[in-house]
């Protein structure tokens, strides 16, 4: 199954409308449990355990290390 990842916390808070979208399309998707601004290592790590296929970022440092 494809996966999303999605680093901003707040992702689908207000209408979960996004996320029943992404699951009948086909994804899976991943958020940020930590419920705030993740760090340059944490959103790296993130992406290399899911190894998504998009990414739905927030305020999260999109470093050429990170990507």
């Amino acid at each position: 199954m494809k996966s999303i990842l999605t680093t901003t916390s707040s992702f689908a808070d207000e209408d979960p409308e996004p996320l029943r979208l992404l699951a009948k399309a086909g994804y899976q998707v991943f958020h940020n449990s930590l419920g705030r601004t993740l760090t340059e290592a944490e959103t790296a790590e993130l992406i290399a355990r899911h190894r998504p296929c998009a990414l739905i970022a927030g305020l999260e440092p999109l470093t050429e290390r990170v990507m």
